[in-house]
C-alpha cells in the first residue's frame, strides 16, 4: 500500500528508478555539471530507467540556446543518468548485511 497525503493507493511506491543529472555548458562546451557559475545554460534532467523523462528544465542565463545545444545536454544528460541507473540497480541487486547479530552485542 502507498500513501500520498489523503489518498492510498496499492500501487507499488516504486515501478521503475530514476535517475537525476544536472549539465550545463560555457562557451558551447558541453560537460557535465560542476559548480560554475560562468555557465551559460543550466539544465537539470530526470528519466526512468525505461528512458523516459521525468523532468526537463534547463536555464539560459544571457543568450538563448539553439535546439541543437538542448539536444547535447539532453545527450550528456541520459549518459549521465543511464551510469547512475547501472549503479543503482547494481546496489538494489545486493542483499542488505545481516545486522541482527551485531545489535544484540
Amino acid at each position: 500500500m502507498n500513501v500520498e497525503g489523503d489518498s492510498v493507493s496499492n500501487e507499488p511506491p516504486l515501478v521503475q528508478l530514476r535517475g537525476l543529472t544536472t549539465v550545463s555548458y560555457t562557451h558551447l562546451d558541453v560537460y557535465k555539471r560542476q559548480e560554475d557559475s560562468s555557465a551559460e545554460v543550466d539544465m537539470n534532467v530526470v528519466m526512468t530507467s525505461s528512458g523516459r523523462f521525468v523532468e526537463v528544465q534547463g536555464t539560459a542565463e544571457g543568450v538563448p540556446f539553439a535546439r541543437t545545444e538542448l539536444d547535447q545536454l539532453l545527450g550528456l544528460a541520459e549518459l549521465g543518468i543511464n551510469q547512475i541507473l547501472e549503479v543503482q540497480a547494481e546496489v538494489l541487486a545486493t542483499p542488505p548485511t545481516d545486522r541482527s547479530a551485531a545489535a544484540k552485542t
